[in-house]
């Protein structure tokens, strides 16, 4: 087997201006034969995405087959076929993520997720929507996590299979916050740590120190003040995302055909658990603050 590849371009509208991008086209699938993937530009895949495998560009990524338990990163991913891969599989867009199936996977996407079969036991994440009111349209298991709506044809299965919504908090401000608090924590407990340090060292002589540890202090000394400055931009930031989580307009689920008992529900972060079937409906909060099943 060989890798068969051409390079060209396309044009990408980016508003105030046109671009081209390098294209990069792969005539087989992605696996032993051709290795990982980087590309700055776009890249389109007549086959599969084979397992442990990865493709990332800056461009968008269309996969004529399916992705097996690999990483695909672009600024939109378009799969043809499917997403698989005993929980080994991720998707991350920019933009959009479009696949016709997933299945024990996790999709990330900036703005919309849309998928014309099923969800199983998936972690879905899109900032603004997961659309999967076609046909087939289906999440059963799993998380699928939305900024602002969940357009789907059925919630659940009848057997009762554990299923969460989450609607009104973009998932992808909600990371960034939840990663900030944490290294922000980080980063004052070592500005803690380097001031005590530095005040226990000021009680000695240091000209009678080693050039070698004098050298450590001076160091330490020069890291305090861009930490410091860190945490000044890091609480601006959280500051900034608590306000935009505050200000999120409450989300909706629209659902087709049916919700089954067994769906676990958040809307702008008030709980519901589904407990009797309802069928064609929209889920939102009502004036009262509560999660309210009402006319699709």
């Amino acid at each position: 087997h060989r890798l068969i590849a051409t390079v060209n371009g396309q044009i990408v509208d980016k508003g105030s201006r046109i671009s081209v991008d390098p294209r990069l086209e792969i005539k087989g699938g992605v696996g032993v034969q051709t290795g990982d993937i980087e590309f700055d530009g776009t890249v389109s895949i007549r086959g599969d995405v084979d397992y442990g495998f990865k493709v990332t560009a800056t461009g968008d990524i269309e996969i004529k087959g399916s992705v097996n338990g690999a990483e695909v990163v672009g600024r939109n991913v378009y799969i043809s076929g499917g997403i698989t891969g005993a929980d080994k599989v991720k998707v991350v867009a920019e933009n959009d993520v479009r696949t016709a199936f997933a299945e024990n996977a996790l999709i990330e996407a900036g703005n919309n997720v849309y998928i014309a079969d099923i969800a199983l036991h998936s972690n879905i994440r899109a900032g603004k929507q997961i659309i999967m009111d076609s046909k087939h349209g289906q999440i059963t298991g799993g998380h699928a996590v939305a900024g602002e709506s969940v357009s789907v044809k059925v919630i659940g299965n009848s057997a009762f299979v554990v299923t969460k919504i989450s609607v009104g908090i973009d998932p992808n401000l909600q990371k960034e916050y939840q990663d900030l608090r944490k290294s922000y924590k980080e980063s004052k407990k070592r500005l803690t740590h380097i001031t005590q340090t530095l005040n226990t060292l000021s009680k000695i002589d240091i000209n009678k120190l080693p050039q070698s540890r004098i050298d450590s202090i001076n160091t330490l000394t020069r890291s305090q003040f861009p930490l410091a400055g860190q945490i000044k931009r890091d609480e601006k930031r959280i500051v900034e995302i608590e306000s935009m989580l505050a200000n999120m307009k409450n989300g909706r689920i629209k659902v087709d055909d049916t919700i089954f008992p067994g769906v676990r529900l958040s809307v702008s972060g008030i709980l519901k658990n589904i407990q009797s079937e309802y069928r064609h409906c929209t889920i939102s909060l009502n004036d009262a603050g509560e999660v309210e099943v009402g006319p699709y």
